[in-house]
């Protein structure tokens, strides 16, 4: 008899969570949180708008960090170019304002 331990065979049972599955990532930098409610108090903007509404110096960030946030599913543009949020990005804009709200 051997003093080693015997692996089971059976498969682990995988622990799933609510939240998996979403994307964080368009959320974890201010100027995308920014942009996020920027975009969620206007229906819509057209992109020279929000950045001079935003204040940004450098428009390209602007531009990269718009690529993310409609990776991630949060933004969305029109057929006129005008960006807006989806059903997912208000989501996530009124969670961000009520976690600041509740901090």
């Amino acid at each position: 008899m051997s003093c080693g331990t015997r692996r089971s065979k059976r498969k682990r049972k995988r622990i799933e969570h609510p939240l998996e599955g979403l994307s964080f990532q368009g959320l974890s930098n201010e100027l995308r949180r920014r942009i996020i409610h920027a975009l969620h108090e206007k229906e819509k903007v057209k992109f020279m708008d929000l950045v001079r509404g935003l204040e940004a110096t450098d428009h390209t960030r602007v531009n990269f960090y718009l690529k993310v946030l409609k990776e991630a599913g949060f933004v969305q543009q029109d057929s006129k170019k005008a960006y807006l949020l989806t059903s997912s990005g208000h989501r996530a804009a009124r969670s961000l304002e009520y976690i600041a709200r509740n901090l």
